[in-house]
């Protein structure tokens, strides 16, 4: 299995996250420029973690997937 970035996917996060970052800083004139910061830094953290989750094997996470929501259940209830 090839170890690529998807370049699609990038490009979809990419576009979502530079159009709200956009809408916030018409809204940020107005509530203050700490708004812009924050999801700037939420966005980069987002980013980073997804490229972390690409490194990891998809056969980890089908291992995980039955507990995994088994406990969403749980949570539920």
């Amino acid at each position: 299995m090839e170890n690529r970035i998807d370049a699609w996917l990038i490009l979809a996060m990419t576009a979502v996250l530079g159009t709200s970052l956009a809408t916030l800083v018409a809204v940020a004139r107005v509530v203050g420029s700490q708004l812009l910061v924050r999801q700037l830094l939420w966005g980069a953290s987002g980013l980073a973690l997804v490229w972390l989750l690409s490194l990891v094997h998809p056969a980890v996470f089908e291992r995980l997937s039955a507990p995994a929501f088994a406990l969403a259940l749980a949570a539920l209830v």
